[in-house]
């Protein structure tokens, strides 16, 4: 019996697109098919923008697994402990990387380069 029948939600995992709803496979599909780009090696690499609250509607009742490989600092750690896990975005990047230079662990010209030019601001 799968979860969905079980009366759970249905459990959506990122790295396996035949676990996706339908209208969220078709969407992704689609932008996939306008893009620009030659070769598509990830999802992840697909330019949403302003797209990205439509996608993540299609999401709504599903519980998504994905996975998330990195070494945390002891006070990265503990932030995920009491505040949870938050949505990547430029302000999370740059409460992280501020953090990371007050405990001395970046120099000034580190901290200057990755506030300006990291995966979120596209080397802005």
């Amino acid at each position: 019996m799968t979860a969905q029948a079980a009366g759970h939600a249905p459990v959506v995992d990122v790295d396996d697109p035949t676990t996706w709803p339908q209208p969220l496979a078709a969407f992704v599909q689609q932008r996939v098919e306008e893009s620009e780009l030659e070769e598509l090696d990830l999802y992840v690499d697909l330019p949403l923008h302003e797209l990205e609250a439509e996608a993540r509607r299609m999401l709504a009742g599903c519980l998504v697994r994905a996975r998330h490989c990195t070494r945390l600092l002891d006070h990265e750690a503990e932030a995920i402990r009491s505040q949870g896990l938050r949505p990547l975005d430029l302000a999370l990047v740059r409460e992280r990387l501020d953090q990371v230079f007050e405990r001395g662990l970046l120099t000034e010209e580190q901290h200057a380069l990755l506030v300006r030019e990291n995966s979120l601001t596209g080397g802005r």
